[in-house]
């Protein structure tokens, strides 16, 4: 009942939007770490996802917590939102940021194109339903084959638009809610309101790098279906040594078969 009434006040439901919100992100920064696997090569990528599945309890566990973060997140903006709307004449309990930012205004908006985005992320890599083709690929360990999962998605140029369009969303809400979410959590104190407001759009910026990373790498040939091009490049070098130091050899042998028959 007490967290019912905490959850039902203005403040509960900011400190619990910030708590959730700030948690998000904590995740977004474990999944990019994890998708820039691909640029060790398949094996890792892999090898990784197996990791992941290897409990299904712990999956689910993770998923079911994940998608209740983002529940309650959603469910407190939302009520926050409407409150705000409602009750325009109250003022914010210890606000220090009095600038109203286009990214402010728009929160609903980059939210609402968040969410889609994540719903069509989780169609197309966790589902399998985009592209299912690719989505049933196995490598030759018998491993579900993200590696060529992830390439097969990002040589479709619809569906780059779409990550770089979710991106991009993503970008402008993660600007203004990180420092907001400091904010109310009390982890901006008074005199440091300018450093989170400068540190947000570049916690945003290093996430939305990281993750664009990935497709721009495929779509620009660094990432292909052999492998990343510095893994294939070393590759096609020692091919190439070999193959000049077998000729040489060959030559070395001619040379010698000569002097006999001199």
């Amino acid at each position: 009942m007490k967290l019912l009434k905490i959850l039902d006040s203005s403040v509960g439901q900011k400190v619990v939007a910030g708590a959730t919100g700030l948690a998000l992100v904590g995740f977004l920064l474990v999944h990019m770490g994890g998708n820039l696997q691909i640029f060790a090569g398949a094996d890792a990528l892999n090898q990784y996802a197996v990791l992941l599945k290897s409990s299904a309890a712990v999956l689910w566990t993770a998923r079911l917590g994940l998608l209740s973060l983002i529940a309650l997140h959603i469910a407190m903006t939302v009520r926050q939102s409407v409150r705000n709307r409602t009750q325009r004449n109250q003022s914010y309990v210890n606000t220090t940021f009095k600038r109203t930012t286009r990214a402010s205004r728009s929160m609903m908006l980059t939210g609402i194109l968040v969410l889609a985005f994540v719903i069509f992320h989780l169609l197309h890599f966790t589902g399998g339903l985009i592209l299912p083709d690719a989505y049933r690929q196995t490598d030759s360990q018998g491993r579900h084959d993200v590696y060529s999962m992830v390439v097969a998605g990002f040589s479709n140029p619809l569906i780059v638009l779409i990550y770089v369009g979710g991106m991009l969303g993503l970008s402008v809400h993660l600007k203004h809610a990180i420092s907001s979410a400091l904010q109310t959590l009390g982890l901006a104190k008074e005199g440091h309101e300018s450093v989170a407001r400068k540190a947000s759009p570049v916690i945003a910026a290093i996430i939305i790098a990281g993750f664009l990373a990935v497709p721009v790498s495929v779509v620009t040939g660094l990432v292909t279906a052999q492998g990343p091009a510095t893994a294939v490049s070393a590759a096609g070098n020692d091919v190439a040594e070999d193959h000049s130091t077998e000729l040489g050899h060959v030559g070395m042998a001619a040379s010698n078969g000569k002097e006999r028959v001199q």
